[in-house]
């Protein structure tokens, strides 16, 4: 009786691991699908932004990709990209915010997958890196002057890992990273135990293995760190200490791995780069404006 009683209780551990098991897998499968697929926006098509003309390419793959030209009949352009999830439209403020500190046309992208652009999935800033690049060759063929690359959390990561292969544009002058992450399965580790409570053992390791064979990323090739160091571009870091997406500690593995002219500055009571007050003498501003002034003048 006693060795019944014991081989009733092992399957009864082995038929609770199995349906924990069953149960951590399909949870690790929800998750990766609510990171990878694209989740439209009701500001999808970027609307009510008179002074933006629309610019459609092709990349490689012949998909289509969405810009919005803000032509100031300046000498130089600033291309932006957005943060992971968002679109084009949300970085106005930062058009307004630039528009007051130097003669600049800008470019907003639609990274694929987002706004108007192509794409049903999210990439994650991986082969984004040849969408940029795509974006920079039209640059190149229609509009002269300096470029000046301009990131926001995911769109900062997609510049900086892409930095490396931009050698054959002589007129990219400067980068500027804003809310950069280290990594993508540093940050998704984070994002997950912060917003679901979910550890990266097993899950975030199921999910990448589900969205390697699923999608065909590897989360874990995806390294800022690595990739920024065959960076030659002078590159500015910033980062809020307010961030509530990305941890300010995020920074500073990018910043010590880049090897070109770099500067770094960390806002402290503001939340977006656009709230820093214009104000004389505000230390940050003075920093912005020199770097820009240096490479862009």
């Amino acid at each position: 009786m006693a060795v019944n009683k014991k081989a009733a209780i092992a399957t009864s551990l082995g038929a609770l691991a199995l349906a924990s098991g069953y149960a951590i897998y399909h949870a690790s499968k929800a998750m990766s699908d609510v990171l990878m697929k694209r989740q439209d926006r009701p500001n999808k098509h970027f609307t009510g932004i008179d002074e933006a003309n629309l610019i459609q390419i092709k990349n490689r793959d012949g998909e289509t990709l969405n810009g919005y030209y803000f032509d100031q009949q300046a000498p130089n352009t600033m291309l932006m990209l957005h943060p992971y999830g968002l679109d084009a439209m949300d970085m106005v403020s930062y058009v307004d915010f630039f528009k007051t500190k130097l003669n600049c046309n800008f470019l907003l992208v639609d990274v694929y997958g987002h706004g108007g652009s192509d794409g049903e999935i999210y990439r994650l800033g991986g082969k984004d890196q040849d969408d940029l690049i795509d974006w920079l060759r039209y640059l190149d063929q229609h509009f002269d002057g300096n470029i000046l690359l301009f990131g926001k959390e995911m769109g900062a990561n997609i510049i900086l890992n892409a930095s490396g292969k931009l050698q054959e544009f002589d007129q990219i002058k400067a980068i500027i990273s804003d809310g950069a992450y280290a990594n993508v399965k540093d940050i998704l580790s984070y994002r997950m135990q912060r917003d679901y409570y979910i550890f990266h053992f097993p899950f975030v390791i199921l999910m990448r293995y589900i969205i390697k064979r699923k999608y065909g990323i590897d989360i874990n090739q995806l390294d800022s760190v690595e990739l920024v160091k065959h960076n030659q571009i002078p590159t500015m870091f910033i980062h809020t200490k307010k961030d509530c997406f990305v941890p300010l500690k995020q920074v500073f593995p990018l910043y010590n791995a880049a090897r070109c002219k770099k500067e770094l500055f960390v806002l402290k009571d503001e939340e977006s780069l656009f709230q820093l007050d214009n104000a004389d003498g505000n230390d940050y501003l003075a920093v912005l404006d020199a770097f820009i002034k240096e490479y862009l003048d």
